[in-house]
């Protein structure tokens, strides 16, 4: 009976419906990120919205008139191992009479999971008449190449280099001759929303039953919100939480306990449920879950 319990509390706190973001969610937050022209959010935050982001960008997309936030998005679904996304990528960098709509689509296959099945595809824009549009060809099958090695691929690159007039294009490709895939270059940033006051319970296996102490739990976000610290109170002892970093809504918090020794690691994730913002947790050296509520300012 004892592990019933436990499992019905670890499913309804972390069963994977509450995690899902929902499509409208998913759209706010994406919203947030393309309102700046250059976004400065990592492939592992655009991964982090779900498995129902590429059909939420993609519908933003048809929706959105204004070329950068079209670019944005565009360039966001190179993260994402989805076939309609690589089917729309493909499409808009045929058809796009739009230069830099159709260099994002080539720069986004490229980085995507499933470029290294494109390198045809993208070899056709080496040809093109329009310069930049064989510069982000080349880039792309030189990030290509970076990780997915080919001597073919490396052979195609040198002809290409060997036979391209524009000086500065061939200039401009050798200065990211060891490109890596990754995202928009700043570090993440962290949902402003961890700020504030939280309270909650930490529930916990106590070998007879469950039992519960009381958190409050008080986070202040640092320098431009890459970082976050705060103090829990654990009953009536008070962790000091250290400097930490995460994504967007995850973090990976290491909290000193009162001896001024020990130190807690805990994953903790922010989800908004209706109107109110949740956290939820886990810990490891005492088996538990803990969830709290932000409190309303």
């Amino acid at each position: 009976m004892r592990w019933m319990r436990w499992i019905v509390w670890s499913w309804v706190l972390f069963s994977p419906v509450v995690y899902a973001w929902t499509d409208a969610e998913v759209r706010s937050q994406v919203d947030t990120a393309i309102r700046d022209r250059h976004p400065q959010y990592s492939k592992e935050w655009w991964q982090g919205l779900g498995e129902n982001a590429p059909r939420v960008i993609l519908q933003m997309i048809t929706e959105n008139t204004e070329v950068s936030r079209q670019v944005n998005l565009t360039q966001a679904l190179a993260w994402y191992d989805d076939p309609d996304a690589m089917e729309y990528l493909k499409r808009e960098a045929l058809e796009s009479d739009v230069n830099v709509r159709r260099n994002a689509a080539i720069r986004s296959i490229g980085r995507s999971p499933r470029g290294s099945e494109q390198t045809e595809f993208l070899s056709g824009f080496l040809e093109h008449s329009n310069p930049h549009t064989r510069l982000e060809a080349a880039r792309a099958l030189q990030a290509i190449g970076v990780e997915n090695p080919s001597a073919k691929l490396q052979e195609k690159l040198s002809a290409f280099r060997k036979k391209e007039k524009a000086v500065w294009v061939v200039k401009d490709l050798d200065k990211v001759a060891t490109v890596v895939k990754k995202t928009n270059i700043l570090s993440e940033k962290l949902d402003n929303r961890w700020q504030g006051q939280w309270t909650g319970y930490w529930v916990q296996d106590a070998g007879e039953g469950l039992s519960s102490e009381t958190l409050k739990l008080e986070l202040v976000l640092e320098g431009a919100q890459d970082s976050i610290r705060g103090t829990l109170n654990v009953g009536a002892m008070k962790w000091k939480l250290s400097p930490s970093t995460g994504a967007l809504t995850k973090i990976q918090a290491n909290f000193l306990e009162p001896d001024g020794k020990t130190i807690r690691k805990l994953g903790l994730q922010l989800r908004p449920m209706g109107k109110d913002l949740y956290l939820f947790g886990e810990t490891t050296w005492k088996p538990g879950v803990l969830w709290l509520k932000k409190q309303k300012s």
